[in-house]
């Protein structure tokens, strides 16, 4: 097979496996930060608040806490704001954290 078939067939596995991808690694970005108002804590579940705000670009168990914890983030005037979301062992929000990011 010659190089520019090759080349071809690379091309077009790539571009397949990033067609259902987000742009530039986006996972875990909010758009609007209005989005956050819709979650209410001790109500909405986990698949809710994911099916809001899209797949978490972190998630960290912390299981002596019984807490796993969604990181988002948004652009807050220029500056990245994260966003933890805590949900319990049944699978209900507990907590929302906005921590801002100082410095470089």
């Amino acid at each position: 097979m010659k190089a520019g078939r090759w080349f071809a067939i690379a091309w077009l596995a790539i571009a397949t496996l990033l067609a259902g991808t987000p742009a530039f690694g986006r996972d875990g970005y909010i758009k609007d930060q209005a989005l956050l108002d819709k979650i209410q804590i001790g109500v909405t579940t986990k698949q809710e608040a994911i099916a809001l705000l899209g797949p978490p670009e972190t998630t960290a168990d912390f299981d002596r806490r019984g807490i796993q914890s969604l990181g988002y983030w948004v652009d807050n005037w220029g500056k990245r704001l994260n966003i933890s979301i805590d949900v319990d062992e049944k699978g209900i929000v507990r907590n929302i954290e906005r921590l801002p990011i100082y410095g470089p």
